[in-house]
């Protein structure tokens, strides 16, 4: 930074009377030695205008936040921040010269090298009759912190999501296996009364209507069961890929002209899953991806790929709790759709959530329990105007 930055500042601490002290320890070689020890904090000092005086900052910081500290020396605060924030800032530093009492915030600067979150703390420097004249402040580095707050944050808030889905998954296991032991006499009373009326009975017509609406309630049964991990699997050998592009091709049909379908297929080894159940997720995936596109042109890529993954990517997911690190397949379904707000990410899974109306269905809350029942887990990125992202994690080998 040079002697440029000192000298500034010795001009102002010249009044420090820091007499009778060694040669070596007047007031910048003192100075340079306090500031070196200071690894995570940032020293400025400005006048009434705003006006930079003074700025220093550890190497490591400037290297890390592509600037220089010295390059602020001459500028003032209208240089630096936006308008309305270089006001609220002078009108802090006005403050403090008026009142001659410190102050300490929080803010965050966006510099080269990324986001600088910082406390300071700002207090008068004063003259020789005892006046305030100018404000020194010094920035901490509090990004560190910042960031592991926000990840608490996340994994406190994804042990909610997973309590509330466990006791959802509960609920729906429950009153699945009622429900369905409930359509078992319907049905078998249904089929006794067909075996004993006449052919021509005209009753025949209301029994079948009886046992084709028994059987759809039997198949909703399946999609708690489904939702809850609770489903019966019929495990054998599946190549992702081509379930992928199998579903996909089903799909076409369903899926508008304007949506374009594009793939990126990883070479991966057969695994052991129930090719029925995977297909449902890769299903309810690619719908959703193409409807989140609305009536726009728009992409939705399918890719897989084999990934080694670890604890700290788990964090990010859904059910991970207790998944070992290790080999995993990882089906990725990407839109360029409207996107979700933090909010609706948080519900996507619940049961006959829908962003569109009441009864949609158990699409996403399948895919959860699906996913659940075969030791995986799932992520979901998603910003609302910029599309969503889906991940499903699938162990290459079954935990036994």
């Amino acid at each position: 930074m040079g002697n440029k930055a000192y000298g500034h500042l010795d001009t102002i601490l010249k009044d420090l009377q820091l007499r009778g002290l060694p040669g070596d320890m007047e007031t910048p070689a003192l100075l340079r030695a306090v500031l070196t020890g200071l690894h995570e904090t940032v020293v400025v000092v400005l006048d009434k205008t705003g006006t930079y005086l003074f700025a220093w900052a550890p190497p490591e910081f400037c290297k890390r936040y592509g600037v220089e500290a010295s390059s602020l020396i001459g500028q003032d605060l209208y240089g630096i921040y936006p308008p309305e924030e270089a006001k609220e800032r002078m009108e802090g530093i006005a403050g403090i010269i008026a009142t001659g009492q410190p102050r300490r915030e929080e803010f965050c600067l966006a510099l080269p090298g990324g986001l600088f979150w910082h406390d300071i703390t700002l207090a008068p420097m004063l003259d020789e009759n005892g006046k305030a004249h100018a404000v020194l402040g010094v920035l901490r580095d509090i990004g560190e912190s910042k960031r592991a707050a926000k990840a608490q944050e996340r994994l406190e808030e994804r042990i909610r999501q997973a309590q509330k889905l466990e006791s959802l998954a509960n609920l729906a296991r429950g009153v699945a296996h009622d429900f369905n032991n409930l359509l078992l006499g319907v049905l078998g009373n249904a089929s006794l009364l067909l075996d004993e009326l006449p052919p021509d009975s005209t009753a025949r017509l209301r029994l079948r209507q009886i046992e084709k609406s028994a059987l759809g309630a039997a198949d909703l049964t399946r999609q708690l069961l489904a939702y809850s991990g609770g489903g019966q699997m019929l495990l054998g050998r599946v190549e992702l890929n081509e379930l992928v592009k199998e579903t996909a091709d089903l799909l076409r049909v369903s899926i508008p002209d304007r949506v374009t379908l594009d793939f990126e297929l990883s070479e991966l080894t057969p695994m052991q899953a129930d090719s029925t159940q995977l297909r449902q997720v890769i299903m309810n995936l690619l719908l959703n991806a193409a409807e989140a596109i609305g009536k726009k042109s728009g992409r939705v890529q399918i890719k897989t790929e084999r990934i080694k993954v670890d604890k700290g990517m788990l964090v990010e997911t859904y059910l991970a709790d207790e998944l070992p690190d290790g080999p995993y397949q990882c089906l990725e379904i990407r839109d360029n759709g409207k996107g979700m707000t933090p909010e609706v990410v948080q519900k996507i899974f619940e049961p006959f959530f829908s962003t569109k109306f009441v009864g949609r269905g158990l699409g996403l809350a399948a895919v959860l329990g699906i996913v659940k029942a075969h030791h995986g887990a799932l992520q979901v990125d998603s910003l609302e105007g910029e599309g969503s992202v889906f991940r499903v994690y699938l162990p290459e080998r079954r935990k036994k």
